[in-house]
């Protein structure tokens, strides 16, 4: 290893050890670092960490934040202010999805808000996700959740600057001890630096690694439902109100061609089948609005219950409840 980088792995652990010391001062040397060892991990890696994380790429365990999410409800009448949410009647990847806190921003926002005078922070749930808990919760829940959020502290922002740290470091200290006196090829070289890199900071084997991240910007995951210009309201026209519901199925056929569980691809087939009902219908001169509505409950019934479409599942609700309204225009 020449003497250059050596000293400038010495100068990062030296500072990285020093809490006065801004960490997003210190990942920015370390990204120098990465690219004179061309560790491209490490690079694509320290690039999210600075600048922050796209939502359409999956963050490391160290930024997933485990919350009791609480909202309001109305029961009777009655409303019932920020009350722990119950969740033994969702599945799990329902509560893996919307109650655990996912934190992208860069590290120096982070920095920034453990320095701020708000000693907490909550994350507010869209109004989609709310309909689909009281769709599980039917029959299990007397009262109907109207408003969520999940909460989470500064010490919890701390952690991640810890673990980053910690990583960071666990990194440096490891490659400090190699030994390249052996005649190595500059690709080998590079892959027992990616090796190391990825056992310290992902804390997985290196195999495992492209079949769980895709560091270099791509989605790992399709990402459904997003949001997107899907909107049903009690202002839209017709007209709007068929193209998003064409969105809607587009999002379905998506979701189908990466299902792998077959059981799954039937019943989303089932739920555009009969979307496309609502469409055909919908388009007739004096549109049959309670044919409509049942259509659009089947529709619902038959979406698998998956955290994925979740959001599909919020927005057929949202048609059932605008349509009187829309086709009343």
């Amino acid at each position: 290893m020449e003497n250059d980088q050596r000293e400038l792995i010495e100068n990062i652990k030296q500072r990285l050890l020093n809490n006065n010391h801004p960490l997003s001062s210190i990942l920015l040397s370390a990204k120098a670092l990465a690219y004179i060892q061309k560790n491209k991990r490490m690079i694509d890696w320290l690039k999210m960490e600075i600048d922050g994380y796209d939502d359409n790429v999956p963050v490391p365990d160290y930024r997933k934040i485990v919350t009791r999410p609480e909202g309001d409800f109305v029961i009777d009448g009655v409303l019932l202010r920020k009350k722990v949410l119950p969740f033994n009647f969702l599945p799990e990847d329902f509560t893996d999805r919307f109650f655990n806190v996912r934190i992208f921003d860069s590290i120096s926002a982070i920095e920034e808000n453990i320095i701020s005078s708000d000693t907490s922070f909550h994350s507010r749930w869209p109004q989609e996700i709310i309909q689909v808990y009281n769709n599980y919760a039917e029959g299990y829940l007397e009262h109907v959740l109207v408003d969520a959020f999940s909460g989470f502290r500064k010490s919890h922002l701390r952690a991640i600057l810890t673990s980053v740290r910690s990583r960071l470091q666990d990194y440096l200290f490891e490659i400090d001890d190699l030994d390249w006196s052996k005649d190595l090829k500059l690709e080998e070289k590079t892959e027992i630096l990616e090796n190391i890199f990825t056992k310290n900071v992902y804390n997985i084997d290196s195999r495992q690694f492209n079949t769980t991240f895709d560091q270099s910007g791509q989605h790992v995951k399709t990402q459904y439902n997003a949001g997107g210009d899907i909107n049903f309201n009690e202002n839209m026209t017709p007209t709007e109100f068929l193209g998003s519901l064409n969105q809607i199925i587009n999002q379905i056929e998506t979701y189908q061609q990466h299902a792998k569980d077959s059981l799954h691809k039937e019943d989303l087939s089932k739920a555009k089948e009969e979307l496309l009902t609502v469409m055909d219908e919908s388009q007739k001169q004096n549109p049959d609005k309670t044919k409509i509505k049942t259509h659009l409950e089947f529709a619902h019934k038959h979406l698998p219950t998956i955290a994925d479409i979740a959001q599909i599942a919020g927005f057929i609700i949202s048609a059932k409840m605008n349509l009187p309204l829309i086709f009343s225009k």
